[in-house]
């Protein structure tokens, strides 16, 4: 986990001054075949492809994140996923209803999304219904 660790740190310094997402990809890269199972490691992963442009593959790495076996229970990874989703699509959801369109939106609507979130485990929707309860 240590060496993973420093290739993440790594990562993020190629991403600072002049970046160089292609080398911070790398080191991430790097990283997760290291420890798979360090959580930094997907978000900075999501991070580089969001810089990339990539946001799809950025939700891809989070989504495939939290469906494996290491993270289904992972909420700093789960709370990272939603706010992607929601930073991504560029809502700002303030009551039940707009979060309601948004879930159908990720679930239903969006066919990308749709087949990212298949497989998705509790977490997400136990962590999704909190959100919508706090809502007005």
């Amino acid at each position: 986990m240590l060496i993973a660790g420093k290739y993440g740190a790594r990562s993020y310094a190629h991403l600072s001054g002049d970046p160089d997402p292609e080398s911070a990809l790398c080191d991430v890269f790097a990283a997760e075949e290291c420890c798979p199972t360090y959580s930094p490691t997907y978000t900075t992963m999501a991070h580089v492809h969001y810089l990339m442009g990539e946001t799809g593959k950025a939700l891809d790495v989070l989504a495939n994140a939290v469906k494996g076996p290491y993270f289904l229970d992972d909420l700093f990874l789960v709370n990272m996923l939603i706010m992607s989703q929601l930073g991504f699509s560029h809502r700002d959801l303030r009551t039940k209803e707009e979060f309601d369109e948004w879930m159908n939106d990720v679930l239903v609507n969006d066919l990308e999304s749709v087949e990212r979130m298949k497989g998705v485990g509790e977490a997400w929707y136990t962590r999704c219904e909190e959100i919508r309860v706090a809502l007005p």
